[in-house]
């Protein structure tokens, strides 16, 4: 992000908590039972925990559009992509504690799930499962929001797959021709991957 872009996100912000704009901010979710009964049962719990944690650093009535956005289909439980009450660092942090409210009071029963929040600035996914007495949970957080690429600090081209960046080399821009050297650009696109483990 330059510093241009910095200050407007600043300033944005500094906006929003002012109620003069808001952020686009976007997600989806889906929970998958091994039958509709199991889904409708996960949704009341999720809809209890929801109301009584889920609060959002800019949006009012967060946590009730997830709750009226919540439906059961096809054994799942659901909450289609148009929703906007959360950032995506919110989304990320929600599905976990939707999962494990959902692995604590429904012992025994496997389900599976994944989740992607996105706002102006950054995205997140979640995904994992439980299999009746361990949740997996895995989260994915791009600060920076999603992308392949490293960029080159000078002309902004893209340089090099994230995975395949080597820290310490330095790189020829395949546009500008400069020889950069991206470790910060990496430091500012590299999702953070988290993966826990939690035995009920």
């Amino acid at each position: 992000m330059t510093g241009q872009e910095n200050e407007s996100a600043i300033i944005k912000a500094q906006r929003m908590r002012k109620g003069e704009t808001k952020m686009d901010a976007d997600y989806r979710m889906t929970f998958t039972f091994e039958n509709n009964e199991a889904a409708e049962k996960a949704k009341a719990i999720a809809a209890e925990v929801i109301m009584k944690t889920v609060q959002s650093h800019y949006f009012s009535n967060a946590a009730e559009e997830l709750v009226s956005k919540m439906m059961v289909l096809n054994n799942a439980v659901v909450v289609p992509e148009g929703c906007g009450s959360l950032l995506a660092e919110e989304t990320m942090e929600t599905v976990s504690v939707i999962v494990k409210a959902i692995a604590n009071n429904m012992p025994g029963c496997p389900f599976k799930y994944e989740s992607v929040g996105e706002d102006e600035y950054q995205e997140a996914w979640n995904d994992g499962s439980f299999d009746g007495k361990t949740l997996e949970i895995n989260t994915t957080f791009y600060p920076a929001g999603y992308t392949k690429y490293v960029s080159c600090p000078e002309c902004g081209e893209y340089v090099v797959r994230i995975e395949d960046y080597v820290p310490g080399k330095l790189y020829v821009c395949p546009d500008c021709g400069e020889e950069v050297d991206l470790s910060e650009s990496y430091e500012e696109v590299a999702p953070i991957v988290e993966k826990t483990t939690v035995t009920f």
